[in-house]
């Protein structure tokens, strides 16, 4: 069973939720052993490292090689890590993988992430993790798989296009209003240098 929080951590609790975000996100850091290897204060084995991301060796790993990819800045989720970082993130994870299979000879990748405590987070701070893979290795993916009717499949399949197809009419919006603005600055610049032109 869960221990209970006393009253004082509650209390604690309440007090950090009244933070401002950015306070929350720098006390969190102050905290997480990810951000203190990025900040240089506990030493690691790393292989890469860039203004945004880390690439550090596993000092458990599953099997030789195993690499971890993190982002500097402290983000517990994926969702938060903004495009730009994560698409690094991936990017490097490909460089990575192509280097294994030139180091430790690996026969097989597994890219994964464990995000949130019901997906297995230890660590509240994005990991994505490297692992090289053999044939009779022992680690185990495999999961029982689930019936799932074919109605709740498809309401599903048509909830997660409803959210692309919101998100991509924002963008066109996004677009649509960039080039309204250029226009408008366009023409604002004629009109300017129209009246320069008049100046004897």
């Amino acid at each position: 069973m869960p221990q209970e929080l006393t009253e004082e951590q509650i209390e604690q609790l309440k007090r950090f939720q009244e933070l401002p975000p950015e306070k929350q996100q720098e006390i969190l850091a102050q905290q997480c052993i990810f951000c203190q290897i990025a900040q240089g204060k506990i030493e690691t084995i790393k292989v890469y490292e860039d203004s945004d991301l880390m690439a550090v060796l596993d000092i458990n790993p599953a099997n030789p090689g195993h690499t971890l990819i993190f982002p500097k800045k402290h983000f517990q989720f994926f969702f938060q890590i903004p495009k730009n970082i994560s698409e690094k993130m991936f990017e490097l994870a490909k460089r990575v993988s192509l280097n294994l299979t030139r180091v430790v000879k690996t026969q097989g990748i597994n890219l994964f992430v464990a995000n949130g405590l019901p997906a297995g987070q230890r660590v509240p701070h994005f990991v994505l993790h490297v692992i090289p893979r053999y044939e009779n290795d022992g680690l185990n993916f495999d999961w029982e798989t689930k019936k799932v009717d074919q109605k709740d499949l498809q309401k599903i399949a048509e909830a997660l296009k409803k959210d692309f197809e919101i998100e991509k009419q924002e963008q066109k919006k996004k677009a649509e209003l960039a080039k309204k603005i250029e226009k408008g600055l366009k023409e604002q610049l004629e009109k300017e240098l129209k009246k320069f032109k008049r100046v004897p």
